[in-house]
């Protein structure tokens, strides 16, 4: 059985970009400034998850679990106000290319397509991950496991059309 590949990114300055939608006279909070660099920090560790040899059983799972975890920071106020349903645009671009690479880059400076092809993401991740719990079989409850790993994925791409 085989399952879809990730769709690829490049890294973004999501910390100065969200930093730069303060109006000049705002003064930035060392708060705001920290849960900015969080965010950016947490974005590269996605796209370096994405990047590597994804034929290890625990990287499924590792990058399941972080583009899960992005998923709820960038889809929760206040970070989903400023980046999808806001009126502001973040002055840099998200880029994301289709899983093989040969088509161009879709680039978008909302945050429609990131939200969309993190959650695309983890449908691939929970694919992969209820692919290998089927192929291994090493416990009895193997099975309802891997449904749940293919109904999360189904959830997933089902949320994509919602997105899209």
């Amino acid at each position: 059985m085989e399952t879809p590949s990730f769709t690829k990114t490049a890294n973004v300055q999501l910390a100065k970009a969200m930093m730069d939608l303060l109006p000049p006279s705002a003064s930035i909070t060392h708060q705001y400034a920290t849960a900015c660099q969080a965010l950016h920090l947490q974005r590269e560790q996605v796209v370096s998850t994405l990047e590597r040899n994804w034929d290890l059983q625990t990287h499924r799972e590792t990058a399941r679990e972080q583009l899960v975890e992005y998923y709820h920071q960038i889809s929760s106020p206040p970070v989903s106000t400023i980046m999808v349903a806001g009126n502001k645009w973040l002055g840099s671009k998200f880029e994301w290319r289709d899983a093989l690479g040969l088509g161009r880059a879709c680039k978008d400076s909302c945050g429609r397509l990131e939200l969309v092809n993190i959650v695309y993401n983890i449908g691939v991740a929970s694919a992969a991950c209820g692919r290998e719990v089927i192929s291994a079989r090493r416990r009895a409850d193997s099975l309802p496991e891997a449904k749940n790993y293919f109904a999360e994925a189904a959830g997933a791409f089902d949320h994509c059309v919602e997105l899209g």
